[in-house]
């Protein structure tokens, strides 16, 4: 199987390493990454520049692409360069939960780049506790048994699905996964006004809920709830029934990763 991996965090990414060598187990990983982190980009693609700057990196064991560009740019260039059978976009430094960031993540957007060719995609994120210190050897532990359920996705999902949105807690072995729906909460206001200029907000600052304060049967519940979560999209990029998405994860065993 051939892996066309990208994410949004960049060359830089802790979890970069980690992802490259848990889908080396299930295929053949290619990397195109931007070179600088580009998180809240959605799916926007480079388009009025004169040239977009190309590195070749060694990470590990494994040759990395980088381009000074978007998450969605790094999926379309490393597609048409040599076309995958599946892409992975992640694992992202970082939760992707609900309505809003399927608008507004570069990781989803670079995803949705490959589910648009006909590409089954998969958008991987790590949530983490504010403050965390982050540790390569946490995203290690986080990704464990993901490799399978990457393989079985690409070879054996329901028909009409094309893409995952997929959500795992930080540091954790054996990560039990839900079928969710995507929770409807919105962050909230992203700029601070003041005397002169409009300040962008640290991502901490943000609205998200709280613990305890989710919907039932969301991305964000699960969470709360230290547990995986998995939303399924057609090849329309409309969501999956979430009864299709449970029984496709109990049919093949992946309830629980190891």
């Amino acid at each position: 199987m051939k892996i066309l991996l990208t994410n949004d965090d960049g060359l830089d990414s802790p979890a970069l390493h980690p992802s490259l060598s848990m889908l080396a187990k299930v295929g053949t990983v290619s990397a195109v990454v931007p070179r600088y982190q580009q998180s809240w980009t959605s799916k926007a693609n480079t388009r009025r520049s004169e040239g977009i700057a190309k590195e070749i990196h060694e990470i590990g064991d494994f040759e990395v692409t980088t381009l000074e560009a978007l998450p969605a740019d790094c999926s379309n260039y490393g597609i048409f360069r040599d076309r995958p059978d599946i892409l992975v976009s992640g694992a992202n430094v970082g939760h992707n939960l609900g309505l809003s960031a399927l608008f507004s993540s570069g990781t989803i957007g670079a995803a949705f780049e490959g589910l648009f060719v006909g590409i089954p995609s998969i958008a991987l994120s790590i949530p983490y506790n504010r403050g965390s210190p982050l540790e390569s050897s946490d995203f290690v532990k986080s990704l464990q048994g993901f490799d399978r359920f990457v393989s079985v996705f690409g070879e054996d999902r329901p028909q009409q699905v094309g893409m995952a949105i997929v959500n795992l807690p930080y540091g954790r072995v054996g990560q039990s996964l839900l079928a969710t729906e995507l929770a409807t909460y919105h962050y909230g206001a992203l700029f601070d006004d003041t005397t002169d200029v409009v300040a962008p907000k640290h991502y901490y600052d943000l609205s998200y809920p709280a613990y305890g304060d989710t919907e039932p049967g969301s991305d964000a519940h699960a969470r709360s709830q230290n547990m995986g979560s998995v939303v399924l999209l057609d090849w329309n990029a409309q969501l999956v029934d979430v009864r299709i998405t449970e029984k496709w994860i109990i049919d093949n065993h992946l309830s629980v990763l190891r």
